[in-house]
Parts: structure tokens; C-alpha cells; sequence
């Protein structure tokens, strides 16, 4: 075998050697990148939101948010039950809410928490997609949007997205009656988990 034979053989063995090298360390960097999202097939499931979870009584949810929550004087009628807790003053997308927890009218435990945005708030139709994004980002691609327009001339605006997490259903809605109310809301509702018709 020749000088000039030898060194290319020479040549090319480097070049294996370099190019398995450069492989093997793009494969242990693969591995150990950090994930960019939640992996599709892990399954979320949420049975309240934050420390609440949904059966619980008065003063279950009042320990459970010991300094922050505050039992209201008088009970407030919601279309869904009644609240007697609230959180003042919660911040969500740069902007202040209210979390209000709603209870079974008969049996007194926790159903639904609703997110609702403080009457400081003078564009919430401007926070709901930065909610919808930060949203998007913790639980995936809602399972339902829509956006409808409505009313005599136009004068009713409704926008939702919702997630369908377990027994809990996600909503985040806009409502608007032009110069009349506008109202953003962020609400956790106890739901079964197969069947949901609000979905």
C-alpha cells in the first residue's frame, strides 16, 4: 500500500471518528433538553381550582385560603348557587379580579369559582386574549370557542373559549351589551367527566 493510500485512509478514519463523535453529543443534548410543553398523551386532571376543591364547605375553602379569602357579611345570590368567600383583588394578565366561590344553594359545598374581572378593569375585552394565551399555555387547545354577535344591530358581543379538565370545567367568556355592561370572567365549575353539554 502507498504513502498516498495510507493517507487517506488515514483521512477518513479522522472523519468517522469526528462525525461519530458529533452524533453522540447531539444525541445526549436532544435528550436532555428541557420539554417546550405539556406532552399531548399526559392527561390533566383538576377537581377545583388552586387549594379549593369542589365539596368543600365554608370553612374548609376559608382555611384552605387562610389570609387571602374573606367570608362576605351577607350571602350573594348567583345564577349557579350562592357565594359566601371571596378573594379581592386577584392579579390576571396585569389586571385585577375577584374570586368569587360559589356553593351548592342546599347543601352548602364548593362548585364553582369565578374569576371576575374588577370594575377597574376598563377594556377587558383587550385582557381576553392575553387570558386566552396564558390559558392556552397551562391547559392546551380549548375543546370549544366562539365568538357570536348578537342582538339588535349588532349590540351584543359574547366571546368563550372553555377547557374540559376531569371533573372540571374551564370557561373563559367576554360579555358585552353595548354601553350597557361588560363583563370578563374566568370560571372553574364542578362537572362530570363524561357528557358535559356545556362543551
Amino acid at each position: 500500500m502507498g504513502p498516498a493510500r495510507l493517507r487517506r485512509n488515514r483521512i477518513m478514519k479522522a472523519i468517522l471518528q469526528f462525525f461519530s463523535v458529533a452524533i453522540a453529543i447531539l444525541a445526549v443534548a436532544l435528550c436532555n433538553a428541557p420539554s417546550s410543553g405539556r406532552a399531548e398523551s399526559e392527561p390533566q386532571v383538576i377537581e377545583g381550582w388552586r387549594g379549593a376543591k369542589w365539596g368543600m364547605g365554608v370553612v374548609d375553602v376559608l382555611a384552605a385560603f387562610k389570609g387571602e379569602a374573606e367570608k362576605l357579611s351577607e350571602e350573594e345570590g348567583w345564577k349557579d348557587g350562592v357565594c359566601f368567600v371571596k378573594i379581592p383583588k386577584l392579579e390576571l394578565a396585569e389586571e385585577l379580579f375577584d374570586a368569587n366561590f360559589v356553593f351548592d344553594k342546599e347543601k352548602r359545598l364548593l362548585k364553582q369559582v369565578v374569576l371576575l374581572a374588577s370594575k377597574t378593569v376598563k377594556y377587558p375585552e383587550e385582557t381576553f386574549g392575553p387570558l386566552e394565551q396564558k390559558l392556552t399555555e397551562k391547559y392546551g387547545k380549548p375543546d370549544f370557542s366562539s365568538n357570536e354577535i348578537t342582538g339588535a344591530k349588532n349590540t351584543i358581543i359574547t366571546k368563550k373559549c372553555s377547557w374540559k379538565k376531569g371533573k372540571t370545567r374551564i370557561e373563559l367568556q367576554f360579555f358585552e351589551i353595548k354601553e350597557v355592561i361588560k363583563r370578563l370572567t374566568v370560571t372553574y365549575e364542578e362537572t362530570p367527566e363524561k357528557g358535559d353539554k356545556n362543551l
